[in-house]
Order: structure tokens, then sequence, then C-alpha cells
């Protein structure tokens, strides 16, 4: 039976740290704010809320439904997302919960789109490898927006076998969604070394990849998941069966690092894209 390989986008086959979306958040965060609140206390407060990020990074995440759905450090976005949540909870902003979500959608959204793709060095010939080989069935699951990704993978990593590609990425993945499936998984889940529960069920991420496994005739033991993200990307297909593949950076939390060691039958911790072919 083939295997069914499952890549992330953003952190996972990009390099999200670099690249001018933090700076250029931070100054139409500030933009916003100036009119009500003075430039140079917007800064302080910014400023302060990464403090209290980096001091306590446990307590703080992207938060969904009133829960913590993954870590504040995980990425440039949902550090500059959460470190805006912080700066209007001290400015007493946008409390209604709506009102928030629309302005950091917003916030989010613009500065995506106007940061470049700096992909990972190997990843245009790794990709163009794995496309290539019999034995291996490539899909991109991503939160971002799909066209948004095959623009991106077609610009700016020129593959040979890019006829294909749009039926390849399934954007728009919601993984952050928290639901009722799959009920064979628990509600919560300790990763050890992390105080916080969290949550493995996301609903819309596990429909996605049911729907792959079903189409494509591969079961949960053929697929192998590759992403950037513990809470976000593996953790979900790691209880359902399936191999996962943790593509460290600097930024990765230790907890996350030492729980993929900890299971060497079905999940690994690579830093660079080749150590996967194997």
């Amino acid at each position: 039976m083939k295997t069914l390989i499952v890549f992330d986008f953003d952190g996972t086959l990009t390099d999200i740290w670099q690249g001018p979306f933090t700076e250029n958040y931070q100054r139409d965060l500030i933009l916003l704010l100036i009119r009500t609140v003075d430039q140079k206390a917007v800064e302080q407060a910014l400023q302060e809320a990464k403090k209290k990020i980096a001091a306590n990074p446990d307590k703080y995440g992207w938060l969904y439904q009133g829960k913590i759905v993954a870590p504040a450090n995980a990425d440039p976005y949902l550090l500059m997302n959460t470190a805006a949540s912080l700066v209007f909870d001290s400015f007493d902003i946008f409390r209604s919960p709506d009102d928030r979500k629309c302005v950091l959608d917003f916030l989010f959204f613009e500065n995506y789109a106007a940061s470049p793709t700096k992909f990972r060095p190997e990843a245009p010939a790794i990709l163009n490898q794995l496309l290539k080989d019999p034995e291996s069935i490539v899909r991109f699951v991503t939160n971002s927006n799909t066209d948004e990704v095959v623009s991106r993978l077609i610009c700016t990593l020129n593959l040979d076998l890019i006829e294909n590609l749009h039926g390849l990425v399934i954007g728009s993945a919601k993984k952050n969604v928290i639901g009722s499936e799959p009920a064979s998984t628990p509600e919560t889940f300790a990763i050890p070394g992390l105080e916080r529960f969290v949550y493995p069920r996301r609903s819309n991420y596990y429909r996605v990849l049911a729907e792959l496994c079903k189409q494509l005739k591969v079961s949960w033991q053929n697929m192998v998941v590759v992403g950037d993200s513990l809470e976000l990307d593996l953790l979900l297909p790691f209880l359902l069966g399936a191999s996962v593949i943790l593509v460290a950076n600097g930024h990765t939390p230790k907890y996350e690092i030492e729980f993929i060691n900890a299971q060497p039958k079905r999940g690994r911790v690579v830093n660079f894209l080749s150590e996967i072919v194997d």
C-alpha cells in the first residue's frame, strides 16, 4: 500500500520567522491605536506583552472559544495575535469577542498576504522527489487559503509536477477548531512538561484527513503527517494511528520535541526536510 504524506505549509515548508511579517504587523497595530492611545504607550504595551509571553509561555496561546488551541510562541503569527490581544486588554479596548476577532483577523490577513514566502532551502528538491515517487501520495493540508498556498508553491518553488497541484492542496483546514470528533480520541490530553491540557478533537481537521483516507484508500497506519506544531498538526493524527514528523526550529517548545522523541516507532523530530525522505 502506498504511503500518504500530508504536509502542513507555513512553518513546515517555509521559514516563517524570517521576513517582514512581525515588523509590519506591529506597525499596523500602532496605526490602528494611535488615534486614541499615545504611540509610545502602545509600543511599551507591546513590549510588555511579549515579555509576559516569553516569561510564561504555557499560560498564553491562540484562544479559540475560550480555550488555548496552540502555544503563543509556535510562530510569529500566533505570537503577534496573542501579544495584540494582551495590548487590547491593557487599554480595555475591543472587549467584545466578535469585535476582537475581526480586528485580529484583519491584522493577520493583511500582513500575511503582504509577506513573501521564504521556503526552506531543501523544500523544492524534497517535494519534487516525493511527488515523483510511485510509492508516495503527497497532499498539503493547511489553515491558509488554498489559492494562496497553490500560488506560493507554483511561483516560488517552480515544481516540475504542477499540473494537478491545485487538487493536492486542501486549505482552510481549521486545525484550531475543537469539536466532538473523533470520539475515539480523548477530549483532553496531557503532554509531559506542559502545565495545561490540550484538546486533540479538531473536528474539521479530522474530517479532512478522514476524507483523504477514504478517497485514496489508505489507512491511518499508512499516513505520515509532517508539521511544525504538535497541537495543530500532529497530535490528532498520531492518536489515530498515523506516523508524525515534527519539523523543529529554534522556537519549538522543548516539551513537543520530547513528546515526539518518546514515540520512536511512529514519531520523529527533524531539523531539515531532507531528513524525512527515508
